[in-house]
């Protein structure tokens, strides 16, 4: 029988090479084709996106999706009467966002069934159905988590910081940070005060240093990673609580990452509790620093059945594990694609531990937070 539908993992493989592209060559323009199916992803590029059946002109090199559809639900419940349609490019336009994304956005939450959606020529409403009512309250119980917004944002903080230096800059100070896409929580922005606080932190805990005069004690002015602020973000994903805990975890009670599997385990290898060898399947040696790593992703894939996921998404998970893999056998693991493998198994798993997915299980979000946790996840 001839296949039928969109191929959805060769269109991402096509996208990871385009990336590979940007991380050799540094910043390029192509025009982009994105299927309906690839929400909440990022694609870089100016020109014309085909969007299942539509076309959006213009710069859409900003666009994430999901993020968007997030705020659009907030303000739907927020402004809802139960009974009405409310105007997608009205919220669009309130926010200052280009309303050529109203017809994305409709069909994105009419796909979820998350609103029921009327499409007419020059406007799309919108009117949250009960699975979008649930999921913007789940949604806003993770947000009132003082706990992992503390951990998102530290997180965000370091990893930009990071990323900046990588690039060969330094911040004059941590407004630009708050301008930028990864300065919110499911959709919300981190406000001043809250990274202000978080960049004292930091400071304090000599994650990073910054210029300090008598009005400004708080990490704000010219913040900069120390070695081991880089040292976080290159073997624990940004995850500053587990980097602090790092001690805690090789030498107490309490294991993150051993090799504990529940469930099949075949074809498994591990050469664990020794000091000089780590092995993933295939018998093959991990990079020094990366042998926590290794062991994570290995549970995860090994244990990825029971997360319940659709049979699309378990093995995008499955090719993005064995990338990380390949990267921590390597001499040089390739810290760009590593960060970029792990933010992908979390965007898979987290709404599966949150409850945020529909149809997931209680033993299944068990799992999926032991798999966030292994990566360093703090909820």
């Amino acid at each position: 029988m001839p296949r039928s539908g969109i191929n959805k993992n060769a269109i991402k493989r096509m996208f990871r090479d385009i990336q590979k592209e940007f991380d050799k060559n540094g910043p390029i323009r192509v025009p982009i084709e994105i299927g309906p199916t690839l929400t909440g992803e990022v694609f870089p590029g100016l020109g014309s996106s085909t969007y299942g059946e539509q076309v959006i002109q213009g710069d859409v090199s900003a666009l994430d999706l999901e993020s968007s559809a997030i705020r659009l639900m907030d303000w739907l419940y927020s402004n809802s009467d139960g009974v009405t349609y409310l105007d997608i490019d009205a919220f669009l336009e309130q926010n200052g966002e280009d309303t050529g994304k109203a017809w994305m956005l409709g069909k994105h939450l009419d796909r979820n069934s998350w609103a029921n959606v009327a499409f007419s020529l020059g406007s799309t409403s919108a009117m949250l159905t009960s699975e979008g009512v649930a999921r913007v309250e789940r949604v806003r119980q993770i947000r009132n988590d003082r706990a992992a917004r503390a951990a998102n944002l530290q997180r965000q903080m370091v990893t930009w910081l990071y990323e900046k230096e990588d690039e060969g800059s330094t911040p004059e100070t941590w407004d630009e940070f708050l301008l930028q896409e990864p300065a919110h929580l499911l959709g919300e922005a981190f406000a001043e005060a809250e990274v202000r606080r978080q960049a004292a932190f930091l400071r304090e805990r000599n994650v990073i240093t910054c210029i300090q005069i008598e009005e400004e004690t708080d990490g704000w002015l010219h913040p900069k990673l120390t070695a081991s602020g880089q040292e976080c973000v290159v073997h624990y994903q940004g995850e500053v609580s587990t980097y602090m805990q790092r001690g805690n975890q090789r030498s107490g009670d309490q294991h993150y990452y051993g090799a504990i599997v529940q469930g099949n385990a075949d074809g498994a290898q591990f050469a664990w509790g020794n000091q000089t060898v780590t092995q993933v399947s295939g018998g093959n040696q991990v990079t020094a620093g990366y042998e926590e790593l290794a062991t994570a992703i290995t549970v995860i894939l090994e244990t990825l059945p029971r997360y319940e996921l659709p049979k699309n998404d378990q093995a995008d998970v499955e090719e993005v594990s064995n990338e990380i893999l390949a990267e921590v056998v390597s001499p040089s693991p390739n810290q760009g694609k590593i960060r970029r493998g792990c933010a992908a198994i979390r965007g898979f798993l987290s709404p599966i531990a949150t409850g945020v997915s529909t149809g997931a299980g209680e033993g299944a979000q068990e799992l999926a937070r032991q798999g966030l946790e292994s990566l360093g996840v703090m909820f």
